[in-house]
């Protein structure tokens, strides 16, 4: 039995108020809790059946059993047990919190939170799992970066050597030494966006910390991955299939407080989400298997730029993010501090 966590931002805003993105948190379900919940869908489906079939009203489903129910305790950076109501699902094993999938404001204001990272440890029975959440202010700005086919050079060959091999190698030539170009302070923060599953979450963390580019590394920043099995995500990225979860989580960044800066995807798919959540056509960059990047939502005339090491590409990422500096400064008449 397994348990994973993915990547949260929690957001302090002017109000003195906290807002976060989604806690995902997941202690699989033990094998009596798999079987139980296979045989009450079953015996459920009968029911159904048979009131239908003597002319009885459907209840859809409902069980009065109650659910059984885990505590789940969340310490943070060895500073203790913090204050959050959180118990995992008996049934699926997908943590609720008392503000549904994430902490309450009230909690979130309790939290001993540090600027930037702060570690965190969430501990069922004798299981436990880690994730990050990063406290961030009202209106900074972020690059959002997909994973697999933009970190890497491709989907599913990325993904295999980013998980299963010791020294991953199969990445777009000159992507560390951009990122950390493009975001250093007082530029932006950095997102990780893939549609890799949640069970996946540490797998990707430790592939983007260690990825090593002639001595330069990718900038620290949340990863989101889906709250997803593995074969479904791996199935969506083989298939393509239309997938809202980069969308939806784009829009919990943003509604959080934050401000979504610049794109980097690998597809239309990438480029449609980030338009969807408001990053601007002109700051959604797609790049393909041959590192040739493009503004695919922009006029023609936006440019192509020859991989990640283009300086031509590194002046206009860094021009976007100074003109929200300057939007920023302009509109609040401080400076802003990273």
């Amino acid at each position: 039995m397994s348990a994973y966590a993915v990547d949260a931002v929690v957001v302090q805003r002017e109000d003195g108020t906290r807002q976060a993105t989604a806690f995902h948190v997941r202690f699989e379900p033990t094998t009596r809790a798999q079987l139980r919940r296979a045989s009450t869908s079953i015996s459920q489906r009968a029911t159904r059946a048979l009131r239908w079939a003597r002319g009885g009203e459907d209840d859809g489903g409902f069980s009065e059993d109650e659910e059984e129910e885990n505590d789940v305790r969340v310490e943070l950076d060895g500073e203790g047990m913090v204050t959050c109501e959180c118990v995992s699902d008996g049934d699926d094993g997908w943590c609720r919190f008392a503000g549904g999938d994430r902490p309450s404001p009230e909690e979130l204001a309790t939290w001993p939170l540090q600027p930037g990272r702060n570690d965190l440890v969430y501990e069922s029975g004798s299981r436990k799992c880690k994730s990050r959440c990063y406290l961030w202010r009202e209106g900074d700005f972020v690059l959002a970066c997909d994973v697999d086919g933009t970190v890497t050079k491709s989907d599913v060959r990325g993904f295999l050597d980013s998980t299963l091999s010791m020294v991953p190698t199969h990445a777009h030539d000159g992507v560390c030494a951009f990122m950390a170009q493009v975001v250093a302070p007082p530029r932006a923060r950095m997102l990780y966006l893939t549609n890799r599953p949640a069970g996946w979450a540490g797998k990707t963390r430790a592939f983007l910390a260690k990825l090593d580019q002639r001595g330069s590394k990718l900038p620290d920043g949340p990863v989101l991955c889906q709250p997803a099995d593995v074969m479904a995500a791996f199935a969506g990225e083989v298939t393509h299939a239309p997938n809202p979860f980069k969308t939806k989580a784009l829009l919990d960044v943003s509604r959080a407080g934050l401000r979504l800066a610049c794109g980097f995807g690998n597809n239309g798919r990438d480029a449609d989400a980030y338009a969807r959540a408001g990053v601007p056509d002109l700051a959604i960059f797609v790049i393909d298997e041959a590192s040739s990047i493009t503004l695919p939502r922009a006029h023609r005339s936006a440019g192509r730029f020859d991989g990640y090491g283009d300086a031509a590409l590194v002046e206009r990422v860094r021009g976007l993010l100074s003109d929200v500096v300057d939007r920023l400064m302009e509109k609040t008449g401080d400076a802003v501090v990273i």
